[in-house]
């Protein structure tokens, strides 16, 4: 026979507890606890999603001695399984279709076979849990991953660290590993917000890096914490200055010429009119722009009226 209680403690480490009510409730399953039809419905239910999820039925496979009231797993094999294979096991019980067709949309450049298919707010619930009992430096320090959410996991447990120097370091070694502008994105760290007058420097280093990520997670730090007068200019020309090939890059370009248009519209304004931007990246800070929230009609009437 096959123990559901025990697939469900190594597909689901992270779970409160393994009741058949939770469980089935987890998968979507309205179970009528203790009437045996539906507890063995349920049962079955939660053998079925474990088997479209990648679960080797075979390892859990057990018989029962009844002479000697023992219960004696097959599978005798005592290796344990490592952190990263514990995390694929589950990021696979977390597998959503639907996620992953989402994003192969967005990211069509992407290997489909390295993709899993997890959103986002998942991922950020196992990486509280992974940090919680003490497993995120375990994880943290194997860069290689096998699957796209676990660089996302990767992304979002660096976040999460409270040691400044340390979080550098992690970023800096994770950086050749990145290679979707989707996990730069999720890197954003915590402890930044108490550390501003350290980061500068840092962000200028990341911008002049050849990496294309490194950029983003540059460019993203500047909106966020540097929007200032006393770093405008010197942002807006480097951010002026950056020539790439990616969409996605020239897009982020627009995004901090749009925020700095809606903050400090005297000062970036007369850039606009002179069209010292290039035409797609004019447009785009002008559709970004005039696409805001908290953007009165007016403004963005008069964002729109601005487009070559």
């Amino acid at each position: 026979y096959i123990c559901t209680c025990d697939l469900a403690q190594a597909f689901y480490p992270y779970a409160e507890h393994y009741s058949l009510d939770f469980l089935c409730d987890h998968i979507g399953y309205t179970l009528d606890h203790h009437n045996a039809l539906s507890d063995s419905e349920g049962c079955a239910r939660l053998l079925i999603e474990f088997l479209k999820n990648g679960a080797e039925a075979e390892k859990f496979i057990s018989v029962f001695n009844a002479l000697k009231c023992q219960k004696i797993r097959k599978n005798n094999s005592k290796r344990k399984k490592s952190l990263s294979e514990k995390v694929q096991s589950v990021l696979f019980s977390m597998r959503d279709e639907k996620a992953k067709a989402s994003f192969l949309r967005k990211y069509p450049e992407t290997d489909e076979s390295r993709v899993i298919g997890v959103k986002e707010h998942r991922i950020r619930d196992y990486a509280a849990w992974l940090c919680k009992n003490n497993k995120s430096h375990e994880f943290i320090r194997n860069l290689k991953h096998d699957y796209h959410e676990e660089n996302n996991l990767h992304a979002v447990l660096i976040s999460k660290q409270r040691k400044f120097s340390l979080c550098i370091k992690h970023i800096d070694d994770f950086l050749p590993y990145i290679d979707n502008y989707e996990t730069a994105e999720l890197i954003d760290p915590f402890i930044f917000k108490s550390r501003q007058n350290e980061l500068p420097d840092i962000i200028c280093r990341w911008f002049c890096n050849e990496n294309k990520y490194a950029k983003v997670i540059a460019i993203n730090m500047m909106k966020r914490y540097f929007l200032t007068e006393e770093y405008l200019g010197k942002w807006f020309d480097m951010i002026l200055n950056l020539k790439s090939d990616s969409s996605y890059i020239n897009k982020k370009r627009a995004e901090f010429f749009a925020a700095a248009l809606i903050k400090y519209e005297e000062r970036i304004l007369p850039f606009i009119v002179s069209d010292s931007i290039d035409k797609w990246t004019h447009n785009m800070t002008l559709q970004i722009a005039s696409n805001s929230k908290g953007v009165k009609i007016d403004k963005k009437e008069m964002y729109v009226s601005l487009r070559r």
